[in-house]
């Protein structure tokens, strides 16, 4: 019997706490240099409405094709955080980790599920291209804003000579 997107959410839910956790330390470990500027609550709370916005998804596009499913809120969420980690340093790959990081947590979860191994290959093929898209659109928002950063730093750094260069005589 093929398994459908609203048994996925259903052990979604299920194993929320334990997918999170899960998911919580790999992203830790993985942004180790960053410690300072991500504290694991924030980091939590991030993965957590992720994993919820996802479980919408889910839900309300069952046949839905990686893009069409991943909604306008999902992409702001994920948008936000790109800009945040950009003005902290991250990097790209470090940034479009975030989503990446939850496949083998959320594949480890689906395949125990699973009685039907055809049902659950194509599952964790959905599973896998929605996250794939979703972290693509993770690394283009970030590239606009690393971008946006490094216009705003030139700028400043113009105003920056041209307020010294009017403040100094001239000999």
């Amino acid at each position: 019997m093929a398994r459908n997107k609203l048994e996925t959410v259903e052990i979604l839910r299920k194993s929320e706490k334990d997918l999170l956790n899960e998911w919580v330390k790999s992203q830790l470990r993985l942004t180790q240099t960053h410690k300072a500027q991500l504290k694991e609550e924030e980091l939590r709370e991030q993965c957590r409405e992720f994993l919820q916005l996802l479980i919408d998804v889910f839900q309300q596009n069952a046949s839905a094709t990686p893009e069409e499913a991943a909604s306008s809120q999902i992409r702001e969420f994920l948008a936000g955080i790109s800009k945040s980690r950009t003005a902290k340093g991250f990097s790209a790959s470090e940034t479009a980790t975030f989503g990446f990081s939850l496949k083998r947590p959320l594949f480890g979860l689906v395949r125990e599920q699973g009685n039907d191994p055809e049902a659950t290959l194509n599952e964790l093929m959905s599973i896998s291209e929605l996250l794939d898209s979703l972290g693509l659109w993770t690394t283009e928002v970030y590239q606009r804003a690393r971008e946006d950063l490094i216009n705003r730093q030139q700028q400043d750094m113009l105003e920056l000579i041209m307020a010294l260069s009017l403040s100094s005589p001239v000999f």
